[in-house]
């Protein structure tokens, strides 16, 4: 397990909002005590386990193949030289999930019956 899929999963789970490992383990379907491992850094997500974090988390598209290959145990400069671009840092994602949940709360307090 790279330290760099362990801060991205810490990074999505912030930014999908979930509070505990618990709540994303239910969510995902999966053993809270597999969340604990992959974030200690302690086992590499199987593609199930890879899988059902992505749509938990919301991975977008075009970050699914970078997450895949860090779960898998890639190093970040193998993913640059197979994807020809950087891989995502923590910021990036927290920025890009607080600007994701913050164009939800606005649709929803839009669509509000008054």
């Amino acid at each position: 397990m790279t330290k760099e899929f362990v801060s991205q999963l810490r990074a999505y789970t912030e930014a999908a909002g979930f509070h505990s490992q618990r709540q994303l383990a239910q969510d995902a379907g999966i053993d809270h005590s597999t969340i604990s491992r992959l974030l200690k850094g302690d086992r590499n997500a199987t593609p199930n386990v890879a899988g059902a974090l992505m749509h938990s988390l919301s991975v977008p598209g075009e970050a699914r193949a970078e997450f895949l290959l860090l779960a898998a145990g890639y190093d970040t400069v193998s993913i640059k030289n197979t994807l020809g671009r950087e891989v995502s840092t923590p910021e990036q994602i927290l920025f890009d999930g607080y600007a994701t949940r913050t164009q939800t709360s606005a649709r929803r307090r839009s669509s509000r019956p008054r």
